[in-house]
Formats: C-alpha cells, structure tokens, sequence
C-alpha cells in the first residue's frame, strides 16, 4: 500500500484506483486504501474487485461513486467498467 500512496503523492495525474477489497496486507484490504486515496486525491475514481460475493456491508464501504467488478473478470469487462467508472 505504501507503494500506491507513493505515486498518489506524486505530482502524476491520476484519474483511477482499481482495489481488491481483499488485500491482505491490510485490516481493512482494499477499502484502506481506497479511503487513504481518495483522501489524497478527492476526484479521484475507485473499482472495487473481488472474487466473494457481494454483500450490503460490503459495499455500504465503498467509497461514494465507486463502481465493482466481480472476479474473474474479462479484459473487455475490465475495460468497459473503466470506461463507465471515468465517464460517470
């Protein structure tokens, strides 16, 4: 994660973060990180992702406008949700 927050405090322009809810470097997993991104960089996009299913709690976390992918996904899924993600 320190890794990501690294470029997130760059000077690089950054439209989108695509997170796995599940990492499991993190308490939170990918909220954390979203949460801590978003702080940085308020405009800034989330897709969520992860192979569980779904449930309310789960995404009563997101980050308000974030869409989710669910895994497996096709690279055509991939793009398409990017695509909707940058366009709302």
């Amino acid at each position: 994660m320190s890794e990501a927050l690294g470029f997130l405090n760059s000077s690089q322009p950054f439209d989108a973060l695509f997170s796995d809810i599940r990492l499991k470097t993190l308490s939170s997993g990918g909220y954390d990180l979203a949460d801590r991104a978003v702080g940085l960089r308020p405009l800034l996009r989330v897709l969520y992702t992860t192979g569980n299913t779904l449930t309310d709690d789960m995404r009563a976390r997101f980050v308000e406008g974030a869409r989710y992918l669910q895994k497996p996904y096709s690279e055509k899924q991939l793009q398409d949700s990017v695509t909707q993600l940058l366009a709302d």
